[in-house]
């Protein structure tokens, strides 16, 4: 598919491809997509993260992939999550839709966030190992000057 636009759009495609590292070709298809998910689903936006492009619920902190997981636990009660995190059940609801839509991607958001919940735990054992390592070795200097 091949379409025109005003030069400033395109140059502002070109801009962003360069800043982002990929072709203008693939930043305006990645945009158009974008803008067919905000007008089908327009509770929700994607943000730029470390782990790429994920999709929020607007107005908040909470991304649709943990809101999903936390709708989840709670056994598929909408209220009490709606409550829980005070937002109204629309959103929530809008969070499960886009999620129905789009299972791929919120199945590689929820991946990537267990992944990265796997390494920090691990991160912060080691962390305290090495700390208590510390204490210790401190501790028996202590101990030998007395």
């Amino acid at each position: 598919m091949r379409f025109r636009v005003p030069a400033e759009v395109a140059d502002g495609v070109r801009r962003l491809a360069a800043k982002l590292g990929h072709k203008p070709a693939r930043i305006s298809a990645r945009l158009v997509e974008e803008g067919l998910r905000r007008r089908d689903h327009p509770l929700i936006e994607l943000r730029d993260t470390a782990a790429g492009r994920v999709a929020y619920v607007k107005g908040t902190r909470l991304a649709v992939y943990w809101l999903v997981a936390a709708v989840r636990r709670l056994n598929g009660d909408v209220e009490k999550a709606a409550n829980t995190w005070a937002i109204p059940v629309e959103k929530v609801r809008a969070a499960l839709e886009y999620a129905a839509a789009f299972r791929d991607e919120i199945a590689a958001d929820m991946d990537d966030a267990d992944a990265n919940r796997v390494l920090l735990q691990r991160s912060e054992a080691a962390f305290a190992r090495a700390a208590g390592q510390r204490l210790d070795s401190n501790a028996r200097g202590r101990n030998k000057r007395s």
